[in-house]
């Protein structure tokens, strides 16, 4: 220490160095540090800590007196300070050095959701497979950004254990529509969560936003007969997989939508929980005996097809609602076959825009649904429904609401192949 300074700086035998000039160094200039503490109140100014050395761009340094131990003298070191690395444009810094900034997720920017069961209407969060069982898992839009998105990029992972990811080509993973360049990677092999990311981008660029609300992604997946033990998350036996978008990956990207600009739009993300077990049986219900006929409702549909287990054999509807079995009085001459068929949804098309006004009431279309009606085109109650009953099953549909329309076709088309023949 005493010989890297010119001229040298005095140590006296109590431990003080001083030197009232600037210090004057034939190389590069250095700066002593510490961690400890002040006292400016003496003259000259007292200071107890750790010294360390650094270069400093300064080659002028007025050095004033300070007291220390000759331990701490020993530990004097001339290291050199470290220039940080700026980071390039576009990238943030982070503990693990310069990454792509990670979008904070937000609901009024969009919303994504897993649906584990695609092979049931309407978007499932709960599911049971059975095990060996494969299964299609689709990602859906349910809520798009304020001005639409322009390309979109899935990460799905999963619980290990459980389910397997079957790999398949990702144009033929990727259902949004604009989708031209479709590209995925299956991290399986590379991750110690599981997942494969898949974006989607339009070829030319679309030029308006898409604001499209449902099924952009399906997803292929097995559950493992039986399934392998693991140690679950909290909440949730060997049995269960948790099936969950990223939100927030710095190193291969997240979940999101994008803008027109390229930027990301970090959406709301919900996921879905798949059981791989043998389901809990629910009994049959037992068909309710009414006198001949049978068909208490007269919709075509007897009171123990009406009672069954099948949807499609007349079963699990309302053997007392003439409204839940969409057979209707076409062709010409106008006759039921107590089949939804292509017959009943062409006479739909027919008669679609006409009213009546007012509506008529439930006892009403019902009088008039039994009747067969006078022409191909004008408006009847037998083809009208009020749309399905809120919280059932879309095959149970309230009275007419003196409308048919495109509503009435869509629930026509439900139950299409539907048959009490």
């Amino acid at each position: 220490l005493v010989t890297a300074f010119d001229p040298p700086v005095a140590i006296e035998t109590d431990g003080t160095f001083f030197d009232s000039r600037p210090l004057r160094l034939p190389l590069d200039p250095i700066l002593i540090t510490f961690e400890g503490a002040f006292d400016f109140a003496p003259n000259p100014t007292t200071v107890s800590g750790t010294y360390t050395v650094g270069l400093v761009s300064d080659p002028s340094i007025v050095v004033c007196a300070a007291t220390f131990t000759a331990e701490q003298v020993a530990s004097v070191k001339q290291t050199p300070t470290p220039t940080p690395t700026p980071c390039p444009p576009g990238k943030v810094k982070t503990a693990g050095g310069c990454a792509q900034p990670t979008p904070t997720p937000d609901p009024a920017l969009g919303a994504m959701q897993v649906d584990c069961d695609a092979g049931i209407s309407g978007i499932q969060s709960d599911c049971t497979h059975l095990p060996g069982a494969t299964f299609h898992v689709e990602v859906h839009v349910t809520q798009p950004p304020a001005d639409g998105y322009f390309q979109i990029q899935v990460k799905l992972g999963w619980t290990a254990g459980v389910v397997n990811y079957l790999p398949a080509a990702p144009s033929t993973e990727a259902l949004w529509e604009p989708c031209d360049i479709a590209v995925s990677r299956n991290n399986w092999e590379h991750s110690y969560v599981p997942s494969v990311i898949i974006a989607c981008a339009p070829l030319p660029a679309l030029t308006v936003g898409d604001t499209f609300i449902g099924a952009v992604f399906v997803f292929e997946f097995q559950c493992k007969s039986p399934p392998a033990p693991i140690s679950p998350p909290s909440g949730l036996d060997p049995d269960k997989s948790v099936l969950e978008l990223t939100s927030s990956e710095p190193l291969q990207g997240s979940t999101i939508f994008v803008d027109g600009l390229i930027h990301p739009i970090a959406p709301a993300l919900t996921g879905a929980t798949v059981t791989c077990a043998q389901p809990t049986p629910t009994p049959t219900p037992t068909p309710t005996k009414q006198p001949p006929p049978g068909d208490t409702d007269g919709d075509g549909c007897t009171d123990a097809q009406e009672n069954g287990p099948s949807r499609v054999l007349g079963g699990q509807r309302d053997f007392l609602s003439y409204w839940d079995f969409y057979d209707t009085p076409a062709g010409s001459p106008p006759g039921r076959d107590r089949r939804v068929n292509i017959l009943d949804i062409g006479a739909l098309v027919l008669r679609f825009g006409t009213v009546s006004s007012p509506p008529p009431t439930e006892e009403e279309a019902l009088a008039e649904a039994l009747t067969l009606p006078p022409d191909e085109t004008g408006y009847h109650a037998a083809f009208d429904r009020g749309g399905p009953i809120p919280g059932q099953d879309l095959w149970h549909l309230l009275p007419p609401n003196g409308s048919i329309n495109i509503i009435d076709i869509g629930a026509s088309i439900v139950q299409f192949g539907d048959t009490c023949a």
